[in-house]
């Protein structure tokens, strides 16, 4: 299944990560553009993922899972998951993150520990 692919894939990224002791690590919204993959199944698939992995690797050097994508239909998939799952707020980018832009593309901030 398609969805479990997505989800090693983000495994083996944050792994990777975890093994090369980063603090940080960028992730494109793999699969949903040429690959026609529902970007809002992408969201969710890959923050699950993550969030598993911060649960199962507390000690890991790895602080910060960054999304990034080039289009704002990507970003904002990721922001409605995110209040999906954290819940609404008041003051989105407080609460929910940000998108930002940049020479590299635009990515999806959200200040938030993995506890």
């Amino acid at each position: 299944m398609e969805e479990d692919l997505l989800y090693d894939a983000v495994t083996n990224v944050l792994r990777e990560a975890k093994r090369m002791k980063m603090k940080s690590v960028s992730i494109p919204a793999i699969s949903s553009g040429i690959y026609g993959f529902p970007i809002h199944l992408c969201a969710k698939t890959m923050t699950e993922a993550s969030i598993e992995f911060c649960k199962k690797n507390t000690s890991s050097s790895l602080k910060e899972i960054r999304f990034t994508n080039i289009d704002d239909r990507a970003c904002n998939a990721f922001l409605q998951y995110f209040e999906k799952g954290f819940g609404a707020a008041h003051d989105r980018e407080d609460a929910m993150g940000s998108i930002e832009s940049g020479s590299e593309g635009k990515h999806v901030n959200r200040d938030r520990d993995c506890d």
